[in-house]
Parts: structure tokens; sequence; C-alpha cells
């Protein structure tokens, strides 16, 4: 089992999370912003369409091989983690 993490900072526009697999896997984001929802996707996601990811909260996806989260957010410098478990 493999594990990576790592923290990135997104901003307006759609940014790709890093972590993705080349086999299935468990992508967990956490928004470390206390003032900021950030908003998770496709690579078109936006605030009015993203599953928001609260202040200080996290989520946990279970993907499929080469699937890919996007992220964006109402502020300019917001700093999420992410942690990749690789289910092999």
């Amino acid at each position: 089992m493999g594990l990576v993490s790592g923290r990135q900072t997104i901003g307006t526009a759609a940014t790709a999370v890093e972590g993705t697999s080349n086999q299935p896997f468990t992508l967990i984001i956490h928004n470390d912003d206390n003032t900021a929802d950030m908003f998770i996707g496709g690579p078109t996601v936006g605030t009015a369409t993203g599953l928001a990811v609260n202040k200080l909260e996290n989520i946990q996806l279970e993907l499929k091989p080469g699937d890919q989260v996007f992220a964006v957010s109402s502020a300019a410098a917001h700093t999420i983690s992410w942690m990749k478990i690789a289910n092999d």
C-alpha cells in the first residue's frame, strides 16, 4: 500500500488536486482555510457547481485508476492538504 501526501494552493480557477494513480486509490482532501469553503468536482468545477467542503473540514473519496479531482475557491490563495492511499 502506497501513501503520499502534500499541500497545495488553489484559487478562483479550477486546479487539479495532486494525487492520481494507475490503480484504485483513496484520496482525502482537507480544507486548511479557516474562513472559506472549497469546492471539488471535475475540470470545469466552480463555486456554484462544485461539492462544498466547509472550512477546516475534509472529504474522503474512493477513486478509480486515472481519476482526477479538481478544486476551486472564492479566495485567491487557499491552502488545502491531501493524502493518497493506493489500494493494492
